[in-house]
């Protein structure tokens, strides 16, 4: 893998705010081609300084056509001609991924973000308009067409935010403008963006209060009507609180004349009702887990997902029980955004309806909603929310994508036991069990100790709902009693009276698997530690056949990859299998699977001159060797 340098990297200056341009250290504009090669930076400029995979690369682009068998190498032979062009070994690689080295401040979408907060910060001040004016100018000046241009779905979301700071960086001028005086400027420049965005309802606000400021109240009020028309008639909604109290002030003569100031330093204006229905910060989410434990570094890794010039969107996996639904909840309650906290349990909810609960819960009254999911969606992020979103239970990524807010500053956190990708993430945890130290932290409200203790570590092997359902079981027992319990551990009913629920919660997994991969997770419960080959002679089938299968059982967690080509099944997945396998195959199959994998192993022993069993060797579920 190539390194960055030792030395401090001359900076270059990349802009994606148009067609991709790449200026040297000396000013002077370097050469990166065009094409494939100037896509491939495009997308690593997209996710600086993170590692890109070459399956998204090859999405990327090949978007839209054949990929030819030499994607692979002709990516190596792009990476090559990058490397050549761009100073410094800014393109470094690993086996399967590229990525772009990018310094703070060479990106004209980070400079214009930063751009932004600083003209915020003065306006804010209420003393420095024309300096706020100058740094929004500036801001705007970096545009030059659709941000990174020539990517595809990879950069919806990133190019949405950008929209979106382009038309705040203008409202924020026409703040600045009329703070300088410039009226005729700041109306012409609302009125352009009102025309653009008729439903947008804080371009309105700030046109009404514009006119009004100038001594044009039939034009305000006027403006009021065209808002009320845009939105009656393309969502069926009245106007949110802030335009309608704006207006009934305009039309009470003695009402004090409404100038809104500008937003402060790290502030988000909310549009219509999402900016004043709130009154306080309001929290739908459930009380955090009580003796949560560990998980400090998957917590840094989703607080590091909040972006302050977009939407954060972290995805959360894992297998049944690990504590996803935990740990995002432990994450959300530490995330503060004024527009609330709120918490979505999606299962087999439809999308429109969906919808319509985020809607009345931001807007905090009932409302006359879209019957379509399209126009219900467009209300959704019209409401300019700024918002802590869970989204619980997802079961794909088409689920999610109409219910992510527009508004930067939001924070989403999206459950699931699959990894979800094609989602414009800004980070991702993979939940796995459990270490040994925080596995016992979790059983010290039970005050377990001794052999006790080692039975309840060994079968749950860091599992947190098999943990937590023990502990609780064995909590203020008569030590008899937690003595008998954890002795039936040892055995394999013992176990699934203990953990039923748990058990109950891998079923829904199992159940959503296709009837060919029920199979081979049912099979492999005989022999806990496997590779392709041994599933495939197991299955009785191809290692063809099979290697989809596991890995389709790998993204859904119930199985794990110690090794590279090497896989295992947990203790309390492999105690779920195996019921499933001996409620569901006949003894004989159970029987042929179990001859196929022996004569296997004493081909291959044979083949080693061992004249023993081979390298994987066939273990009953109940041997406590693979606990």
């Amino acid at each position: 893998m190539n390194g960055h340098s030792a030395h401090t990297p001359a900076r270059i200056a990349f802009r994606v705010l148009g067609p991709l341009e790449v200026d040297g250290p000396d000013g002077h504009p370097l050469d990166v081609g065009g094409g494939k090669p100037a896509t491939m930076l495009t997308l690593l400029l997209l996710h600086r300084n993170a590692w890109v995979s070459t399956d998204q690369l090859i999405d990327a682009v090949w978007a839209g056509r054949d990929v030819p068998a030499s994607a692979q190498r002709n990516l190596k032979t792009y990476a090559w001609q990058l490397r050549r062009a761009l100073p410094d070994g800014r393109i470094e690689s690993r086996p399967g991924a590229y990525r772009v080295c990018v310094l703070r401040g060479e990106l004209d979408a980070e400079i214009a973000a930063d751009l932004s907060d600083e003209a915020r910060r003065r306006l804010g001040t209420g003393t420095a308009p024309a300096e706020a004016a100058e740094l929004v100018e500036r801001a705007l000046g970096l545009w030059r067409g659709c941000p990174y241009d020539g990517l595809t779905s990879d950069a919806s979301s990133a190019v949405d935010r950008l929209t979106e700071l382009h038309r705040s960086l203008r409202e924020d001028l026409a703040d600045a403008q009329l703070a300088l005086g410039r009226s005729a400027e700041a109306i012409s420049l609302l009125r352009a963006l009102t025309d653009e965005e008729p439903l947008r309802e804080l371009s309105w606000t700030k046109l009404m209060v514009a006119l009004r400021q100038t001594g044009r109240r039939h034009d305000a009020l006027a403006a009021y009507q065209r808002a009320r028309t845009a939105l009656v008639r393309e969502l069926g909604i009245e106007p949110g609180a802030e335009l309608t109290l704006l207006h009934q002030e305009i039309l009470n003569e003695e009402a004090p004349a409404l100038v809104r100031p500008p937003v402060a330093a790290g502030a988000t204006v909310a549009s219509g009702s999402a900016a004043s229905a709130i009154a306080g910060v309001r929290s739908d989410l459930p009380g955090r887990i009580a003796g949560f434990v560990g998980r400090s570094v998957e917590l840094a890794a989703i607080a590091a997902g909040r972006v302050r010039d977009g939407v954060g969107l972290v995805t959360i996996d894992g297998m049944p029980g690990v504590g996803k639904t935990a740990i995002a909840l432990e994450a959300a309650h530490t995330l503060d955004c004024p527009d609330g906290q709120f918490y979505l349990r999606l299962g087999e909810l439809a999308t429109i309806d969906t919808l319509g609960k985020l809607i009345r819960a931001v807007r905090g009254c009932e409302a006359s909603l879209p019957t379509a999911v399209d126009e219900r969606a467009s209300m959704w992020r019209s409401l300019g929310a700024r918002i802590v979103l869970v989204l619980d239970d997802a079961a794909d990524v088409a689920q999610v994508r109409q219910l992510l807010p527009n508004t930067p500053g939001s924070m989403v956190l999206v459950i699931g036991q699959r990894r979800l990708t094609g989602l414009d993430r800004t980070g991702s945890v993979s939940l796995d069990v459990l270490p040994a130290a925080d596995a016992a932290r979790l059983l010290e409200p039970a005050r377990l100790v001794g052999t006790e203790a080692d039975q309840v570590l060994r079968w749950c092997a860091g599992h947190p709902a098999a943990l937590r359902n023990l502990a609780d079981r064995m909590r203020d027992q008569p030590p008899w009693t937690v003595s008998r319990l954890a002795a039936r551990l040892d055995d394999q009913t013992g176990r699934w009276q203990q953990l039923a629920e748990l058990y109950a919660r891998f079923d829904a997994a199992y159940h959503a698997l296709s009837g060919p991969v029920r199979r081979i997770y049912r099979l492999l419960a005989l022999t806990p530690y496997f590779d392709v080959r041994r599933a495939a002679r197991l299955a009785g089938t191809t290692q063809e056949e099979v290697e989809p299968m596991v890995d389709e059982l790998l993204d859904r967690h119930l199985v794990s990859e110690p090794a590279p080509g090497r896989f295992a099944l947990h203790p309390v997945v492999r105690d779920h299998a195996h019921t499933a396998l001996l409620a569901t195959e006949s003894p004989d199959e159970l029987a042929a699977a179990t001859h196929r994998l022996r004569e296997a192993d004493r081909r291959d022993a044979g083949e080693r001159g061992a004249g023993g069993r081979g390298e994987l060797e066939l273990v009953s579920p109940r041997d406590p060797r693979v606990a």
